[in-house]
């Protein structure tokens, strides 16, 4: 399935499913001013989604290990773009640190170790699994507990958090297996 579409089915979970006001109304996402955070927005599905958020509205905060293109992609949106490296925590405290509104979290940062599963290294799989899962537990904890406060000082939550996942996962493949165990997990929530 082409990128492009890929983002398109994201955005319907986004915008059809809006959320409820504390009176029971529903709220526009356009109505409401809104920031999404993206990360792994250097290329693919995760600058193809900066792209779409960016025509949506949203004020974007991007961040990538591949800083000087993620600068060619954030410079024509008017992003704020940073150095995010999911698997190290300093790097995603100082990341998380300065931003003061998130609405959409995109988990979209990820590896590929191109080898057949029998000749993965332990330190290949691991590497995986650090971007893959723990790397997106790390935004997403930081996320909702912005959300919890956020919510416990009165004010009203409109968020989602997006984790994609790799393409060849619901296929399955005898080439990068390891890619499709660390994403595995999200599918279900893409």
């Amino acid at each position: 399935m082409p990128a492009n579409r890929r983002v398109r089915i994201v955005f319907w979970s986004i915008f059809a499913h809006p959320p409820r006001s504390r009176n029971g109304g529903r709220y526009l996402m356009s109505q409401i001013e809104k920031t999404a955070v993206v990360h792994g927005a250097s290329a693919g599905i995760g600058a193809a989604t900066a792209v779409a958020l960016a025509e949506a509205g949203f004020s974007l905060v991007l961040g990538a290990r591949r800083i000087e293109r993620l600068l060619e992609v954030a410079e024509p949106l008017g992003a704020d773009a940073r150095y995010l490296d999911v698997t190290d925590p300093e790097s995603v405290e100082q990341f998380v640190a300065p931003i003061d509104r998130v609405d959409v979290l995109v988990n979209n940062a990820g590896i590929v170790r191109d080898r057949m599963f029998a000749n993965t290294s332990e330190e290949e799989f691991d590497a995986v699994v650090a971007v893959h899962l723990k790397g997106h537990f790390a935004t997403m904890r930081h996320a909702a507990a912005y959300w919890r406060a956020q919510s416990k000082a009165g004010n009203a939550v409109h968020a989602r958090i997006i984790n994609t996942s790799a393409g060849a996962g619901p296929q399955g493949s005898v080439g990068p297996p390891t890619s499709q165990i660390g994403r595995a997990p999200c599918r279900e929530r893409a």
